[in-house]
């Protein structure tokens, strides 16, 4: 389900998702600028210094970048591990 704030991801048959990710990427402020995408903002130690990047505004898509970023997130190894050639 890739709603306005989260994309809940999963397989078919389910009854409920296999994680709930940020459906954005979040960025630090500063001269560092570590990205994080989707769930990894969790591993942040400071959320004071973010600023959100949502691939959704007002339900239309508005950031493609952001959106692959976090499908790539949600569909590869740290996730579901889905592998397109078994698709």
């Amino acid at each position: 389900d890739n709603g306005g704030h989260t994309c809940k991801v999963g397989f078919a048959g389910q009854s409920d998702p296999e994680r709930c990710l940020l459906n954005g990427v979040v960025k630090t402020k500063g001269p560092t600028g570590k990205v994080y995408v989707g769930d990894q903002y969790e591993a942040c130690p400071d959320y004071s210094s973010l600023q959100y990047r949502l691939s959704l505004e007002r339900g239309c898509l508005v950031n493609w970048d952001t959106q692959a970023e976090v499908w790539s997130r949600a569909l590869g190894a740290d996730v579901l591990a889905v592998n397109p050639a078994d698709c």
